[in-house]
C-alpha cells in the first residue's frame, strides 16, 4: 500500500468533458435550486459535503443521490486537516460516511480537503482509507468573484476539456455563483461540453 493517496487535479481526455464539483454543502437555500439547474443541462455533479450539513439536511442528501450525482467528503466541520492529528482525520472521516450511511450514501471513496489542505496525518489516513484525493484544474473563485458577469467570462473563457472545477453550494450565501451557473451551463453545453462525475471521469487517465 503506498504512503500517498491517489489524486487527481484534471484528466486526460479526446472527449469534450468537464467534471464539475461543488463544495461545503448540502445547503437546501442554493443546492435545491442548483440540483433543479443541473437537471436542466443534463449535468452530473460530484459534491464535497460537510458532514455536519448532512445530518441537518438528510433528505437533500438523498435527493443529490438519487438525482444521479455522487458524493465525496470534505470533512464534519470545515476545519483546516493541516495540523491535524491521524486519529482527528479519522473521526472527520468517519462522522460523515456515518451521517451519509444514514441517506443510503454508502460508496464514498472520494475527499476534498478544506481549504485544499493537509497535513501528513491527513495524508496518511486517507491513503490508508483508499480515499481519492480530488483536486482542481484551476481556481473559479465563485467564493468571492466580484460580479455574476466576471465570475460567468472566467469560467466560460478557461474551460478545457478534462478539467475539474469547483464551485460552492454552502458556507455562506452562495446566490451569486447560482446565477452564474444559470449562464455557464448553457453556454459551455453550446460548446459541445458534458458534465460528469468524477467517477466517471476516471475512466480516462488522470493527471496530477
Amino acid at each position: 500500500m503506498s504512503l500517498l493517496p491517489q489524486r487527481v487535479n484534471r484528466f486526460v481526455t479526446t472527449q469534450k468533458r468537464v467534471a464539475i464539483t461543488f463544495d461545503d454543502g448540502p445547503d437546501p437555500r442554493f443546492t435545491q435550486p442548483l440540483l433543479e439547474l443541473l437537471a436542466q443541462h443534463n449535468a452530473l455533479a460530484t459534491f464535497f459535503v460537510r458532514g455536519s450539513n448532512v445530518a441537518a439536511h438528510p433528505a437533500l442528501a438523498g435527493r443529490m443521490q438519487a438525482a444521479g450525482h455522487e458524493l465525496g467528503i470534505h470533512g464534519w466541520h470545515h476545519a483546516s486537516l493541516r495540523w491535524s492529528t491521524r486519529c482527528q482525520v479519522q473521526q472527520e472521516i468517519r462522522r460523515t460516511r456515518d451521517a451519509l450511511a444514514t441517506c443510503g450514501v454508502t460508496k464514498v471513496d472520494l475527499f476534498r480537503p478544506p481549504y485544499m489542505r493537509m497535513g501528513w496525518g491527513a495524508v496518511l489516513e486517507v491513503a490508508a482509507q483508499n480515499l481519492v484525493l480530488v483536486g482542481q484544474s484551476w481556481k473559479t473563485h465563485d467564493y468571492h468573484a466580484p460580479s455574476v458577469e466576471w465570475l460567468v467570462k472566467r469560467v466560460v473563457s478557461k474551460t478545457r476539456p478534462g478539467d475539474i472545477l469547483i464551485f460552492h453550494d454552502g458556507g455562506g450565501d452562495r446566490s451569486l455563483t447560482l446565477k452564474a451557473l444559470e449562464q455557464i451551463l448553457p453556454q459551455l453545453v453550446e460548446q459541445g461540453i458534458c458534465f460528469c462525475t468524477i467517477h466517471q471521469m476516471m475512466a480516462k487517465k488522470p493527471t496530477r
